[in-house]
């Protein structure tokens, strides 16, 4: 509905939706996981403080494809996705906001390790160039 804000039921609905589908590796297409994190990351634009209790689970699925899914033929798309959704959650509606609302466990340490570490090993240029605008990005907050 118009003029209201994205969060409640309905949206945990959707995230629970988006979160099960990007965690279902190998049994559907990857661009279906992609979309799935597309629509994560447009939470997060909408209204992050709203969603914040599930930024969290948001973040482990970008930090799990990062991590896990470097060397399958199509996980580019999903690595890329994943990348976007950091920067979608960084950059929230509330301009304020930041890398303030991610939880303890994914601090300001763990995430630039992650960024490097995608930065330099990955093999797909487009990653490694996201990875890298995010580090520089990352040195803001």
């Amino acid at each position: 509905q118009e003029n209201q804000l994205f969060q409640g039921i309905q949206a945990n609905k959707i995230i629970d939706a988006c979160i099960t589908n990007v965690r279902r590796r190998g049994e559907i297409d990857d661009r279906l996981r992609m979309s799935a994190m597309s629509i994560l990351g447009i939470s997060a634009q909408v209204n992050a403080r709203g969603l914040q209790d599930r930024i969290g689970d948001m973040l482990d699925c970008s930090f799990g494809v990062l991590q896990m899914e470097t060397k399958t033929k199509s996980g580019f798309m999903v690595r890329r996705a994943a990348l976007h959704l950091i920067h979608d959650l960084m950059y929230s509606s509330d301009e304020q906001s930041g890398v303030s609302l991610f939880p303890p466990q994914y601090n300001n340490s763990r995430l630039k390790t992650l960024l490097e570490y995608t930065q330099e090993k990955d093999d797909d240029q487009l990653v490694s160039e996201q990875a890298a605008q995010l580090l520089s990005l990352l040195s803001i907050y």
